[in-house]
Order: structure tokens, then sequence, then C-alpha cells
């Protein structure tokens, strides 16, 4: 019962729907970011003090709890916020899809960036020399040196930035607004005004199908990576 009253409710159906949209859109752009990063660190001849100040930022985020992104956030581009009062505009509306996103990239980009820096560490850069040595072009060279050695890696760190943007509610909780998502409605549930621990728990039943799927997809992706 408790089951078909939940999963019957069409609210909860578009919390799902948020969730793995917003939760995608963050992994994508914090894989494309990290690997930026990485690929600045590793292969490029930027100065060795401003590729380890460019790492250690990047980690900097994993030393804070989740809802303190979202306090930075609106204090920073809220309507009374720091840089939206030096503008003296707002750039966007934070509290719906658009502070979820930045949230998300975030809590997610230092685990990202650790992930592929550590395997673009292990690729060799001779190939590259290499691969400019047998004709090949710049774009050529940089998808079968790097991206292609890399794909396994890359998908790792989709697939694990997704899991922790999709299961996070600190973010949500402080800029949700009405963008409702899974987690924010299993918070919601749990530890809300009136608690349901019977609704709860078939909430956290329908968010253990995409960590199960998670869990199984690493253990594929894991054979393709460095």
């Amino acid at each position: 019962a408790n089951f078909a009253e939940v999963l019957g409710r069409p609210e909860f159906l578009q919390s799902i729907a948020n969730s793995f949209v917003v939760s995608a859109a963050a992994a994508l752009v914090s894989v494309a970011l990290a690997f930026l990063l990485s690929y600045t660190i590793n292969c490029t001849n930027v100065p060795p003090l401003l590729k380890r100040a460019i790492g250690l930022l990047a980690q900097l985020p994993m030393l804070l709890p989740t809802i303190t992104y979202g306090f930075a956030i609106i204090y920073t581009f809220g309507r009374t916020g720091l840089l939206t009062r030096l503008l003296g505009f707002q750039l966007f509306d934070i509290y719906d899809f658009n502070g979820l996103l930045l949230g998300y990239v975030i809590y997610t980009l230092p685990t990202a960036f650790l992930l592929v820096d550590n395997s673009l560490r292990f690729i060799d850069k001779r190939f590259m020399i290499v691969s400019r040595v047998m004709g090949d072009s710049p774009l050529q060279t940089f998808v079968s040196t790097v991206l292609r050695p890399l794909a396994g890696a890359l998908c790792v760190a989709f697939v694990q930035s997704f899991f922790l943007a999709f299961t996070d509610y600190g973010i949500p909780t402080s800029v949700g607004g009405q963008y409702d998502v899974v987690a924010l409605e299993l918070y919601n549930q749990m530890l809300g005004a009136l608690p349901d621990f019977n609704k709860g728990a078939v909430i956290a039943v329908v968010m253990l199908i995409p960590s199960v799927a998670s869990i199984i997809l690493m253990a594929v992706l894991e054979r393709f990576a460095i």
C-alpha cells in the first residue's frame, strides 16, 4: 500500500525525473571541467606553481559539507549576493535547476578531478610525440593518445559524479526551491516537520535501484579504466 501510494503520486515521479536530469547535467559538466584541469596539469607547459594551485583548488570543495555550497551560492549569486551587488543585476535564479546544477558541479568536481587526473598521470606522453612525428594532425593526436586511453576513466568519473549528485540532499535543501529532487523527498519524509517513515522507506528502496545500477556499471567500466 505504501509503494502504491508513493509511486502513484505524479509529484514523486517528477522528482525522480528532475534528479536524473540535473544529476546527469552536473556530471557531464564536472567531468568536462575535471578533464580540462587534469590536461592542464599533465599535458601543458603551465608553470609548476600554477599547476599545484590548480590541483589544490580543484580538491578544496571536498573539505566542506555540501550544504555550505548552497549558502556560498546564495551569498554570491542571490538577490543580495556579493556578485549581484557588484554587477547591479542577478545573473540567474538560483532557487531552481541553475542553483542545483552549480552546487552539484562544485560538489562532484573534486571526485571527478581525482579520478581523471590519476588516470592521466599514467598515460605515456611520448605517444603524443610519436603521433605527431608519424604525421597525425593535432586533433588525431589528441583523440588517439589522450581521449581514447582515458575513455574508461572519464566514464567512471561520470557515473561517480552522477551518483553523488543523485543522492545528495544538502544542496537541494538550501537552493532547491521548487525544483524537487528525490533525495529531498527522502529528507522531507524522514526528517521533515511530520516524519512518515513508511513513505520514507519506499523512497529509500527506490533510490537503491540507481545505486545498484551504478555499482554494476562501475564494475564493468573498471575493465577499461587505467
